[in-house]
């Protein structure tokens, strides 16, 4: 059959074979080849995201771990919360000229395992000066506790005639029963 074509037709006949032989061979052989290669790399993906989460695993734990220290899991047994802020309140109310009105008992309250110690400060000074304070106590000195609020208040005074700024400081402890 081939003998009688000119050697153009065996040509484009020629070409026909290799497209059809290059489909078979993808089809047979390229395509699963491809399919096991995309699936070896999802593979490889999940596996470095596995060893990632291990590591994210740990990191979270000692988050957890310094969380639980933080709110009181390990308390500071050699000095309380109280004496801490007091200390650091009376150093500051003594060089910044402000003064304290009223230290009132700690209210204290138990919630699921932990015991919450809230005490209540009340300071007399300038807006700038206790707001100072305040972030001195939040951010700069570890007293065991964090301010949970603040009550910002302007009052008059009847002996002086004069208007005060008076600031309560709420700050919580927590103990882990």
């Amino acid at each position: 059959m081939f003998k009688n074509l000119n050697s153009g037709k065996k040509l484009k006949w020629l070409g026909a074979v290799i497209l059809l032989a290059l489909v078979l061979v993808y089809f047979l052989a390229i395509k699963e080849t491809l399919h096991l290669a995309g699936d070896c790399r999802l593979k490889e993906q999940k596996l470095q995201q596995s060893k990632q989460l291990e590591q994210t695993v740990v990191l979270l734990r000692n988050e957890i771990k310094n969380l639980d220290r933080q709110i009181g899991s390990q308390p500071d047994t050699t000095r309380k919360v109280m004496d801490l802020l007091l200390d650091n309140i009376t150093e500051y109310c003594n060089s910044n000229g402000c003064t304290i009105k009223e230290i009132p008992a700690a209210a204290q309250a138990v919630n699921n395992g932990y015991e919450i110690e809230t005490y209540f400060i009340t300071l007399e000074g300038s807006f700038k000066q206790l707001l100072s304070l305040a972030y001195l106590l939040e951010q700069k000195k570890k007293t065991g506790g964090h301010i949970a609020s603040l009550l910002f208040q302007v009052t008059k005074n009847n002996n002086t005639k004069k208007q005060e700024l008076l600031l309560t400081l709420y700050v919580q402890h927590y103990n882990k029963i």
